[in-house]
């Protein structure tokens, strides 16, 4: 497997490297990003466990020891970036970037005005939005990519 994705590896690393202010480490930041469908792609560590929970907002806390409510942070993030189309590729630690636990590739600027997530929620904004479609048109809907 290893000789499959090396090209594909090195290319991912370059491209970390070029993109200044688009590129992150942090898994704070990697955490925030994925919840508003930044990351493009990213790299994660197969053999560690980050453990913690992400809030909805995308926060972080992390833990110490395992709990009930706690979950590996790194699975969370790859499985936020799949959902909003990222690509996420599981590596060794050695193949990461600053030798980290996870990389990610974002689509738009680290500091962009999205990624600040304001922590502060009003109720309003709390509340479930939810869409209804109309009974004879629900057999036309259709969403994602490939559909016309």
């Amino acid at each position: 497997m290893d000789g499959i994705y090396r090209d594909e590896l090195t290319a991912w690393r370059t491209l970390f490297e070029t993109r200044q202010g688009r590129a992150s480490t942090d898994t704070a930041q990697a955490a925030r990003a994925a919840t508003v469908g930044a990351v493009d792609s990213m790299l994660m560590d197969i053999d560690e466990t980050l453990l913690g929970r992400i809030a909805e907002d995308g926060a972080v806390v992390f833990a110490e020891h395992p709990t009930t409510t706690n979950y590996d942070v790194a699975d969370e993030i790859a499985t936020r970036a799949i959902t909003t189309g990222g690509r996420v590729f599981g590596v060794r630690k050695a193949e990461i970037p600053q030798a980290a636990a996870l990389a990610a590739i974002l689509r738009y600027p680290a500091n962009s005005p999205t990624l600040s997530i304001n922590t502060r929620r009003t109720a309003a904004s709390r509340r479930k939005r939810t869409f209804r479609v109309p009974k004879a048109a629900s057999t036309e809907f259709r969403c994602g990519k490939g559909f016309r």
